[in-house]
């Protein structure tokens, strides 16, 4: 059942709620990027993916109403199923329509090869973050466990260069080993994927990225 506070329509148009959006003063430059597990062992939690991703990007859209989203699907590397770009640097209600319109196929044998999308996603964006004249946040969507990254660097090698960069990192998804480790270099907040998202944890991560952005916006201001 649709949630009658958002205001969605067709042609991805605004996916700010209606009533909190006039509240908001939006602030600073946000670069969000998201890489999205489009195997077929995520279509057991594509409504909570859903439901995720509108609150999410609705509060990214209250913060910066010209935020750049970038979305990235993947499937298994190893099974010739490489990232695809969804989304290049539009707007959030663009990144929401592109995420429920994924279809979940495909994938190998578990574990999948999420670190290597991962590492591709963090590649992919100019992220203003590490000049310090915006807020970076990458969000991983997936389930089960990973595989090494193609390109030999650890779970915690790309969660340090994730915090190298400045850049907030989520993940909606199972608390696995090596999941954890990158979420845990990366200083990162993992929420366990569900259904059933809960709102208050979506709001915390949305405070966490309003500080940054106040905290980017300082930066600049200073740097003037």
């Amino acid at each position: 059942m649709s949630d009658p506070a958002l205001k969605v329509t067709a042609g991805a148009a605004s996916v700010v709620p209606a009533v909190a959006a006039s509240r908001q003063t939006p602030v600073g430059a946000i670069d969000l990027a998201i890489a999205l597990d489009r195997t077929a062992s995520s279509i057991v939690f594509q409504k909570g993916i859903g439901i995720f991703a509108r609150m999410f990007l609705s509060e990214i859209e209250r913060l910066s109403p010209s935020a750049r989203c970038w979305v990235q699907s993947h499937g298994d590397e190893d099974f010739g199923e490489r990232p695809e770009l969804l989304t290049d640097g539009e707007s959030p209600a663009q990144a929401l329509d592109d995420i429920l319109r994924v279809s979940y196929v495909g994938g190998g044998d578990l574990p999948e090869t999420h670190s290597s999308a991962i590492e591709h996603c963090l590649d992919l964006v100019p992220w203003r973050s590490a000049s310090g004249t915006g807020t970076g946040i990458l969000l991983f969507l997936g389930t089960h466990e990973t595989k090494p990254a193609a390109s030999g660097r650890s779970a915690r090698d790309i969660g340090r260069e994730i915090r190298r960069l400045g850049i907030l990192f989520y993940a909606l998804c199972e608390p696995t080993n090596e999941l954890c480790r990158l979420v845990r270099s990366a200083r990162g907040v993992l929420l366990p994927i569900s259904n059933d998202p809960p709102r208050e944890k979506v709001e915390e991560l949305a405070r966490a990225a309003r500080r940054s952005v106040r905290a980017s916006v300082g930066r600049s201001r200073g740097a003037q």
